[in-house]
C-alpha cells in the first residue's frame, strides 16, 4: 500500500507540471509557467539483478526509479528555488523520511531564497 502511495504522489506531480489547456493556435504552457516557475528535471530508473544464485542475498540487488525537479523563480525582489529527489526504492528496509539524513522517499537538496538589501550585498537563505 506504501509503494501505491509514493506511485501517486510521483504520477499527481508530473501531472501538475504538464497540465496543459491549449486553445486552437495557442501554444501549449504549463500551470506552473503561467506563474512564472521555471520547471527543470528528470527521471532515472536503475535495476540489477544477480547472475549467481545465493541463498543468503534477494535475486534483485537494484530497483530505484528518481524523479528530481529543480523549481526556481526570479521576482524583483527575490529569487527563490527548491530542488529534490522524489525516490522509490524497493531494496532498503528502512523507508522513514528523514530530510538531514537524506533518507526516505524525498531527498531535499536545495531550498532557499537570494535577495539583495543593498547593492554591493547578496543574502542566501535556506539549503
Amino acid at each position: 500500500m506504501v509503494k501505491i502511495k509514493y506511485l501517486l504522489m510521483l504520477l499527481a506531480i508530473c501531472i501538475l507540471i504538464r497540465f496543459t489547456p491549449v486553445h486552437a493556435g495557442e501554444q501549449p504552457e504549463s500551470l506552473l509557467g503561467r506563474l512564472g516557475i521555471d520547471v527543470h528535471g528528470f527521471a532515472d530508473l536503475r535495476a540489477g539483478t544477480r547472475i549467481t544464485e545465493d541463498d543468503y542475498e534477494r535475486d534483485t540487488s537494484l530497483l530505484e526509479s528518481r524523479l528530481q525537479l529543480d523549481l526556481s523563480r526570479i521576482d524583483d525582489i527575490a529569487a527563490f528555488q527548491i530542488r529534490a529527489d522524489f525516490i522509490y526504492d524497493d531494496i532498503p528496509k528502512e523507508t522513514d523520511l528523514d530530510l538531514e539524513d537524506g533518507t526516505g522517499f524525498i531527498d531535499l537538496r536545495e531550498a532557499n531564497v537570494l535577495f539583495s538589501p543593498i547593492d554591493i550585498m547578496d543574502v542566501k537563505i535556506g539549503r
